[in-house]
C-alpha cells in the first residue's frame, strides 16, 4: 500500500504500525518512515494510539486505514474512534471496513470524506447486498455517507448523491493477495490532489491497467502485488 502510494505520486509516506513490528516494517521500505504505536496483547493496534495518529496526521493530506490491520476487537475500536475525530480524507479498506460490521451508520458521523474500497465479501459484512453490484454500491454509499468503490468486473464507484462510475479496466491477475492494498495506496495518493469522485475511478483505472500490463509481462496466475506496484509509473505516464 505504501509503495503504491509513492508510485502514484505521494511525496511522503509514513506507516503507523504496532510497535513490535515497526523496525521490520521500516527496513522493508526504505523510502517510507514508520510510527510505532501502542499495541494490544495480540500485537494489534491499541485504541490508545488514536491521539498519536492524530498528532502525526497533522502534517499529512490523506490517510489509509485497513491493510494488514487484523481483526482484533480492540483494533476495531481504535478504527471507529479515529474515524470519528480525524479530519483528513480517508481510504478505508479490508479490516478497516470490517470494523463497522453491522454498524454502517457510524461512518456517517465521520468528520472527513471517506472512500470505502471493499470487495463483495467485505461489503456484504457491512450491508445486505442485492443481486446487482451497482445497486449494492449505491445503497452502501447512501447508508454510510461514503464514496464506495466496489471491486469487481466492472468496478463500481458510487457516491452518496447517487453518482455512479464504472471501470472496466482490469485483469484476473488482480485477484492476487495484496493487490487490493495497491489500489488503496493509489487512491490515497490521488485523494491528496482531487475530490473522491475523480480520485476513485482514476485509481481503479490505473490499478486495472497496471494489472493488465503486469500480466502481459508474466501471466495472469504469476503476478504479485509488487509487480503491479512496479508498473504504476508506466501507467501514470501513459495516462498523462
Amino acid at each position: 500500500c505504501a509503495s503504491a502510494a509513492f508510485r502514484a505520486g505521494a511525496g511522503l509516506v509514513r506507516m503507523a504500525v504496532p510497535g513490535s513490528i515497526a523496525d521490520a516494517v521500516d527496513r522493508a521500505l526504505l523510502e517510507a518512515t514508520t510510527i510505532a504505536l501502542p499495541e494490544t496483547v495480540s500485537g494489534s493496534i491499541d485504541p490508545g494510539a488514536v491521539a498519536q495518529v492524530l498528532y502525526a496526521a497533522m502534517s499529512f493530506d490523506a490517510v489509509v486505514i485497513g491493510p494488514g490491520l487484523g481483526a482484533d476487537p480492540r483494533t476495531a475500536e481504535f478504527v471507529r474512534d479515529l474515524i470519528s475525530v480525524i479530519e483528513l480524507p480517508l481510504v478505508l479498506d479490508a479490516d478497516g471496513i470490517n470494523a463497522f460490521q453491522g454498524q454502517p451508520e457510524l461512518l456517517k458521523r465521520a468528520s472527513a470524506p471517506i472512500l470505502l474500497t471493499p470487495h463483495a465479501g467485505e461489503l456484504a459484512r457491512l450491508i445486505d447486498p442485492s443481486a446487482d453490484p451497482i445497486t449494492t454500491a449505491i445503497a452502501a454509499a447512501e447508508v454510510t455517507g461514503c464514496v464506495v468503490l466496489l471491486k469487481g468486473q466492472p468496478t463500481v464507484i458510487a457516491s452518496p448523491s447517487g453518482q455512479v462510475r464504472l471501470c472496466i479496466e482490469g485483469d484476473p491477475s488482480l485477484s492476487t493477495a495484496g493487490t487490493g492494498d495497491v489500489l488503496a495506496g493509489i487512491a490515497c495518493a490521488l485523494m491528496t490532489k482531487h475530490d473522491l469522485m475523480l480520485a476513485a475511478p482514476s485509481a481503479a483505472w490505473i490499478h486495472g491497467r497496471a494489472g493488465s500490463i503486469a500480466a502481459a509481462h508474466a501471466s495472469e496466475t504469476g503476478v504479485l502485488a509488487s509487480d503491479v506496484v512496479d508498473v504504476i509509473p508506466t501507467v501514470v505516464k501513459e495516462l498523462l
